[in-house]
């Protein structure tokens, strides 16, 4: 799991390295030999889409924020925080998470059942002042309804021992399904 906060100069960096990686698993360029690459050349690799979607998957945020698996990303920033019992988490945390919700599930329409039940877990146990996480995990709950209902199912009948039905953030879910329902019957 990579994530890291970088400077726009080692963005260009990242971009080259790819750029080198795209035309190395290309095979040779319009030249014959290295010494002969053309402008031309350059440009039809920069403007190649292989290399302007390696370029849009890198970077995801204006922070520079890099986020290649968001799933455990989500897992890492969430079991840290509730290791600690803290009620703030630093500002790339913040942003890490932001991301990672937003790109969860973003390239198909599935979202796995072990996903699903972190985001669960954040709306339920992930409370930092000033971060509406209930807003970001309920949009993207929105988007799969149908999955998301039988996550909180599985959620609250695979709940943990010390924690109760009747009680919050537990209790909270079956409004959140309610939601959800009147959702999906929208489709």
């Amino acid at each position: 799991m990579i994530i890291r906060q970088i400077g726009p100069f080692f963005i260009e960096i990242l971009f080259y390295l790819s750029l080198l990686t795209l035309v190395g698993c290309q095979g040779p360029l319009e030249s014959e030999t290295e010494e002969e690459v053309t402008k031309s050349d350059y440009d039809s690799i920069v403007t190649s889409p292989e290399v302007v979607s390696a370029v849009d998957t890198m970077v995801h945020s204006p922070s520079s924020l890099i986020i290649v698996d968001p799933d455990e990303t989500l897992k890492r920033i969430f079991t840290s925080f509730t290791e600690f019992q803290e009620s703030t988490d630093s500002a790339e945390n913040l942003d890490s998470m932001r991301q990672a919700i937003k790109l969860v599930g973003q390239d198909s329409n599935w979202i796995a059942p072990a996903t699903l039940s972190v985001l669960l877990d954040i709306w339920m146990y992930y409370d930092v002042t000033d971060f509406p996480k209930r807003e970001y995990v309920e949009k993207r709950l929105a988007e799969r309804p149908h999955l998301s209902i039988s996550a909180i199912d599985r959620r609250i009948h695979d709940k943990h021992e010390w924690e109760d039905v009747a009680s919050s953030p537990l209790s909270e879910l079956s409004d959140l399904r309610e939601k959800l329902m009147s959702i999906e019957s929208d489709y």
